[in-house]
């Protein structure tokens, strides 16, 4: 089933390894087969991006660091 890996990425952390606004933790909120948005956890801010990026060490680091 396609869709079910998607799902099962809501709900987890995700530390911005070049954090801006001081903007650095992250709760995974949406996603689909092309974006993921993320819920940072101070602001509350909403931000997107592709699933490759979040994949990337030097952008993103799963859990909260």
């Amino acid at each position: 089933m396609p869709g079910q890996h998607q799902r099962s990425r809501i709900g987890t952390k995700w530390t911005c390894t070049k954090p801006s606004n001081g903007e650095k933790h992250f709760e995974v909120v949406d996603c689909n087969a092309v974006r993921v948005a993320l819920r940072c956890i101070v602001t509350a801010s909403v931000r997107t991006t592709s699933h490759d990026d979040l994949k990337d060490e030097t952008n993103w680091q799963r859990g909260w660091l």
